[in-house]
């Protein structure tokens, strides 16, 4: 993402976030990380980014489990 401007920074930020948000809303039992990277089109690194925020404004709760 270099050469863009802080405020195009956030909004693909704003926008990773709210396509996993729309992801989960679509499955209120909840997704892995598999689902919502397939379902979001999001790398690892960019689903934890989105999911971490997420999770800190209180609007996903992560849920972790050994296979």
């Amino acid at each position: 993402m270099t050469g863009l401007s802080a405020k195009q920074r956030t909004m693909i930020a704003i926008e990773k976030r709210q396509r996993v948000a729309d992801a989960l809303d679509r499955h209120p039992e909840g997704l892995t990380s598999a689902e919502l990277m397939e379902s979001t089109g999001l790398t690892p690194s960019e689903l934890s980014h989105a999911l971490d925020s997420l999770s800190r404004f209180g609007r996903v709760e992560r849920v972790w489990r050994r296979a």
